[in-house]
Protein backbone atom coordinates (compact mmCIF):
# COMPACT_ATOMS: atom_id res chain seq x y z
CA UNK A 1 0.00 0.00 0.00
CA UNK A 2 1.56 3.28 -1.09
CA UNK A 3 -0.92 5.66 0.52
CA UNK A 4 0.03 6.31 4.17
CA UNK A 5 -2.49 8.89 5.38
CA UNK A 6 -6.06 8.43 6.56
CA UNK A 7 -8.58 8.02 5.20
CA UNK A 8 -6.90 5.18 3.33
CA UNK A 9 -8.58 3.91 0.16
CA UNK A 10 -8.50 0.12 -0.20
CA UNK A 11 -9.84 -2.49 -2.60
CA UNK A 12 -12.84 -3.08 -0.28
CA UNK A 13 -13.56 0.45 0.92
CA UNK A 14 -11.77 2.77 3.32
CA UNK A 15 -9.80 2.76 6.59
CA UNK A 16 -10.35 5.89 8.68
CA UNK A 17 -10.33 7.24 12.21
CA UNK A 18 -13.47 6.46 14.20
CA UNK A 19 -16.04 9.23 14.55
CA UNK A 20 -18.54 9.76 17.38
CA UNK A 21 -21.33 8.56 15.07
CA UNK A 22 -19.57 5.15 14.81
CA UNK A 23 -20.21 4.30 18.47
CA UNK A 24 -23.05 1.81 17.99
CA UNK A 25 -21.21 -0.08 15.26
CA UNK A 26 -17.96 -0.23 17.22
CA UNK A 27 -19.72 -1.43 20.38
CA UNK A 28 -21.44 -4.13 18.28
CA UNK A 29 -18.08 -5.33 16.97
CA UNK A 30 -16.45 -5.20 20.42
CA UNK A 31 -19.27 -7.42 21.71
CA UNK A 32 -18.70 -9.91 18.86
CA UNK A 33 -14.98 -10.07 19.61
CA UNK A 34 -15.68 -10.53 23.33
CA UNK A 35 -18.09 -13.41 22.60
CA UNK A 36 -15.47 -15.04 20.41
CA UNK A 37 -13.16 -15.06 23.45
CA UNK A 38 -15.87 -16.31 25.80
CA UNK A 39 -16.38 -12.91 27.41
CA UNK A 40 -19.37 -10.62 27.74
CA UNK A 41 -18.69 -7.02 26.79
CA UNK A 42 -20.04 -4.41 29.17
CA UNK A 43 -18.89 -1.37 27.20
CA UNK A 44 -21.46 1.29 26.40
CA UNK A 45 -21.42 3.83 23.60
CA UNK A 46 -21.08 6.59 26.19
CA UNK A 47 -18.08 4.99 27.93
CA UNK A 48 -16.41 4.23 24.60
CA UNK A 49 -16.95 7.81 23.42
CA UNK A 50 -15.29 9.12 26.57
CA UNK A 51 -12.23 6.92 25.99
CA UNK A 52 -12.01 7.93 22.34
CA UNK A 53 -13.07 11.56 22.28
CA UNK A 54 -13.16 12.74 25.91
CA UNK A 55 -10.74 15.12 27.59
CA UNK A 56 -8.66 12.23 28.99
CA UNK A 57 -9.24 9.74 26.18
CA UNK A 58 -6.25 7.54 25.43
CA UNK A 59 -7.51 4.98 22.92
CA UNK A 60 -7.69 5.46 19.17
CA UNK A 61 -9.82 3.32 16.90
CA UNK A 62 -9.42 2.88 13.20
CA UNK A 63 -12.45 1.51 11.38
CA UNK A 64 -12.81 -0.36 8.12
CA UNK A 65 -15.85 0.77 6.17
CA UNK A 66 -17.45 -0.64 3.04
CA UNK A 67 -20.52 0.95 1.43
CA UNK A 68 -21.13 3.07 4.57
CA UNK A 69 -21.08 -0.07 6.79
CA UNK A 70 -18.48 -0.69 9.50
CA UNK A 71 -16.91 -4.09 8.87
CA UNK A 72 -13.89 -4.07 11.18
CA UNK A 73 -11.78 -2.09 13.60
CA UNK A 74 -8.39 -1.85 15.27
CA UNK A 75 -8.00 -0.31 18.71
CA UNK A 76 -4.59 1.18 19.45
CA UNK A 77 -3.08 3.00 22.40
CA UNK A 78 0.23 4.70 23.01
CA UNK A 79 3.19 3.07 24.70
CA UNK A 80 6.59 4.42 25.64
CA UNK A 81 10.02 2.97 26.33
CA UNK A 82 11.26 5.56 28.81
CA UNK A 83 14.81 4.21 28.84
CA UNK A 84 15.08 5.25 25.18
CA UNK A 85 12.43 8.01 25.12
CA UNK A 86 10.77 6.15 22.25
CA UNK A 87 7.04 6.33 21.63
CA UNK A 88 5.04 3.63 19.90
CA UNK A 89 1.58 2.22 19.47
CA UNK A 90 0.15 -1.05 20.79
CA UNK A 91 -2.69 -2.73 18.94
CA UNK A 92 -5.12 -3.91 21.60
CA UNK A 93 -7.95 -5.22 19.39
CA UNK A 94 -8.22 -6.31 15.77
CA UNK A 95 -11.61 -7.40 14.47
CA UNK A 96 -13.20 -8.08 11.08
CA UNK A 97 -16.81 -9.24 10.68
CA UNK A 98 -16.98 -12.89 9.56
CA UNK A 99 -18.48 -12.19 6.15
CA UNK A 100 -15.69 -9.76 5.25
CA UNK A 101 -12.69 -11.90 6.20
CA UNK A 102 -10.13 -13.02 3.62
CA UNK A 103 -10.49 -9.71 1.74
CA UNK A 104 -7.48 -7.88 3.18
CA UNK A 105 -9.47 -5.89 5.75
CA UNK A 106 -7.41 -6.99 8.75
CA UNK A 107 -4.15 -6.50 6.87
CA UNK A 108 -5.22 -3.00 5.86
CA UNK A 109 -6.10 -2.12 9.46
CA UNK A 110 -2.67 -3.31 10.62
CA UNK A 111 -0.83 -1.44 7.88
Amino acid sequence: MDQKTLPLSTNFGVIRHALPADGDGIVRMIAKLARHHGDRATVTVEALSEELFGMNGWVQILVAEMDAQLIGYAAICGVVQLQFIVRGMDMHHLFVDDEFRQRGVGKSLVE
